[in-house]
């Protein structure tokens, strides 16, 4: 299914960036040419009609880079149509909007379920399937930490992602690092019913960094928020009302100081709290999925 995504991106292209090659074209060396050469060692083929093994870079191609231009005329960007797709409880739609918000952008909240999801999603994100999604001018953006940075590219205002390219670098690091060590890590801890014991000394390894890089800081970006925080509202607000709904404490105030500074500041900067659901609410919607999940076993 997969393949055949990918197979349909790049229909009547030399590459993912068209006639130039893109930052895509830089991740996919693994399907450019180290797929080929593993199908070829494993004497497995994914499919004859994707032409995986075949060279994608031409010696008569060259790249250009350019910079966006963030100094936008006030008049388009009034009439620019901007939606959202989330859902309410999610830590990442609600990312999208503190996004939106810091720019001060004007843009149409669309609610989805799901567990029904509308043709407007499948449309939107026929990849992932998930929310959120953006839709700037009928152009479909996805995934929380893309979407992010697109706005903060596309509009003026409060600058998201630091100016100077080292800690641009850093911050794109953390939020990394929250997304895809972070979490996975945490949820494993709570959701997991074997080795519960090694995975949740796993979580409290992995917090301890968050710990250490959050010593003498009222937030990722020092006493100013930057996207990091935005990424961070799980730790910020979710991870507590987790932790209530599944009954297991990960992580007390005693051991972990920096961390629950972070959560009290987290909840009081006016950037954020508009933006967090009420928390009754949220701890009842999320101790019921984690019934349903051991009922379920």
């Amino acid at each position: 299914e997969l393949q055949n995504e990918l197979k349909d991106e790049q229909k009547k292209k030399k590459f993912f960036g068209g006639e130039r090659i893109s930052l895509v074209d830089i991740a996919a060396n693994f399907k450019g040419y180290w797929l080929g050469v593993t199908q070829e060692a494993l004497g497995v083929e994914l499919g004859e009609a994707w032409p995986i093994g075949k060279p994608r870079l031409s010696p008569s191609i060259t790249t250009q880079t350019s910079r966006l231009n963030t100094h936008r005329d006030p008049k388009i960007m009034a009439n620019e149509e901007v939606k959202l797709l989330g859902a309410w409880g999610s830590a990442f739609s609600r990312r999208v909007e503190i996004a939106l918000k810091l720019k001060g952008v004007k843009y149409e909240y669309i609610e989805e379920d799901i567990h029904n999801k509308s043709p407007l999603l499948l449309r939107s994100n026929p990849v992932h399937k998930k929310i959120p999604v953006l839709i700037h001018n009928g152009k479909p953006i996805a995934e929380s930490q893309v979407i992010i940075e697109y706005i903060d590219e596309t509009w003026d205002g409060y600058p998201i992602l630091p100016k100077d390219p080292y800690q641009r670098a850093v911050a794109r690091f953390w939020a990394k690092f929250l997304d895809e060590k972070c979490l996975p890590a945490v949820r494993k801890a709570w959701l997991s019913t074997e080795e519960k014991d090694k995975n949740v000394e796993e979580a409290l390894e992995v917090l301890k960094i968050v710990e250490n890089e959050l010593k003498n800081k009222n937030f990722f970006g020092g006493n100013t928020i930057n996207m990091v925080d935005i990424i961070a509202n799980l730790i910020g607000y979710w991870f507590g009302v987790v932790q209530e709904a599944a009954g297991i404490e990960l992580a007390n105030a005693e051991s972990f100081p920096a961390l629950h500074n972070y959560m009290n500041e987290y909840v009081k900067c006016s950037h954020f709290k508009e933006h967090l659901p009420p928390r009754e609410k949220l701890v009842e919607y999320y101790r019921a999925r984690f019934e349903a999940t051991s009922s379920s076993k």
